[in-house]
């Protein structure tokens, strides 16, 4: 094999294992998250501290029907360059302001941990109150090479779990999960899409 094709082969690797990596430390994480908050909807007396609504209870019981379900797909979504937040505001109505390089990355950061909150608050005022209160969160030192991320969880069941990965700080990250309808996550996809890419859906 000559120099340049195994300089070629060489960076294809590399890629490949960058892409692995990432894949893995944010699947680890995701899977933590989801598996304490599938654990917060099976413990009535934590949920119990925040509502005592029959309504509310109801919703938590059909998240924690989580437990035990095998992950059966988790689709990865990248977040786009700022041409998204144009994009994003137009499907608002809204115009895009010109904005200095801080409000840009308050506003990057914002919208990165916008989408599941956006699709929850979609599925009425008692399921938001419901996933507000199992919702979960985890910080973390910021790993090389970091893209704000959106993991979608299928595990089978009528209720997904959204995971949104955001820069928080100057050296940290910050994942939040929270629990969304299925069907809600089916339907809001082209406003995921305003924002964010595919990579490489898995099955």
């Amino acid at each position: 094999m000559n120099r340049k094709l195994m300089a070629a082969a060489l960076l294809l690797c590399l890629t490949l294992l960058c892409g692995c990596a990432r894949a893995d430390w944010a699947d680890d994480t995701a899977d933590a998250l989801c598996a304490r908050m599938t654990a917060l909807a099976g413990e009535r007396a934590y949920v119990e501290m925040f509502t005592g609504s029959s309504e509310l209870m109801s919703h938590v019981e059909r998240m924690a029907g989580n437990a035990g379900c095998e992950v059966q797909q988790r689709r990865r979504f990248v977040l786009r360059d700022e041409s998204a937040f144009e994009d994003f505001a137009a499907a608002q109505g809204a115009d895009m302001p010109e904005l200095s390089d801080t409000a840009q990355a308050e506003l990057k950061m914002r919208l990165a941990l916008l989408m599941p909150s956006l699709l929850t608050g979609q599925a009425g005022a008692e399921w938001l109150a419901a996933s507000n209160v199992l919702m979960v969160s985890q910080t973390m030192v910021m790993p090389e090479d970091f893209s704000p991320l959106l993991l979608v969880t299928d595990y089978g069941t009528d209720v997904d779990i959204l995971t949104a990965f955001a820069q928080t700080g100057q050296d940290t990250i910050t994942a939040q999960s929270v629990f969304v309808p299925a069907d809600i996550v089916d339907a809001g996809m082209d406003t995921v899409l305003l924002l964010y890419t595919e990579d490489e859906p898995e099955e």
